[in-house]
């Protein structure tokens, strides 16, 4: 949600294949999501091609290497800088 609030704001697209799963802390941390595996699967079932996920969500996961692609991230910046690109210099 917070992605394409900001997404809007900044009159940028989101990436058309990436999902983002995570909570987004009072700090801009991104937090972990319960029963990742099963929310990874259905979103490559969806046709998703890659995920942002919480770096700390990623550790220990065991996975196929035809699977989605994933993406860590720690903090909302980094998740931003992927899903909608790089920083917005306004003059």
């Amino acid at each position: 949600m917070t992605l394409a609030i900001a997404s809007a704001f900044l009159d940028r697209k989101v990436l058309a294949d990436t999902v983002v799963l995570g909570e987004v802390g009072l700090t801009g941390e991104i937090r972990s999501i319960s029963q990742i595996l099963i929310r990874l699967n259905e979103a490559q079932k969806l046709g998703f091609k890659q995920c942002v996920v919480a770096s700390n969500s990623v550790k220990g996961l065991k996975r196929g290497k035809d699977e989605i692609k994933l993406i860590p991230v720690s903090t909302l910046k980094e998740a931003m800088d992927v899903v909608i690109g790089g920083p917005v210099i306004k003059k």
